[in-house]
């Protein structure tokens, strides 16, 4: 219980503290800029292959194992 309680309380800090300050120290996206929409569609394309990869591992997990 008293881990559950640790673990809610970063949860906590860094919903009202943490965050606020990311928010305010990242810089806006311009739909503009080609380049920074190049950067984002290959975060994203990066992102999308580690879902299906966690995705698929799950499966065989559950399946398999």
């Amino acid at each position: 219980m008293e881990n559950l309680l640790i673990i809610l309380g970063v949860l906590v800090l860094a919903l009202f503290i943490i965050l606020p300050l990311i928010e305010k120290t990242s810089k806006p996206l311009d739909p503009d800029d080609e380049e920074q929409q190049a950067q984002l569609m290959k975060k994203a394309n990066i992102m999308r292959f580690l879902m299906m990869f966690l995705a698929l591992a799950a499966a065989i997990k559950y399946f398999f194992v």
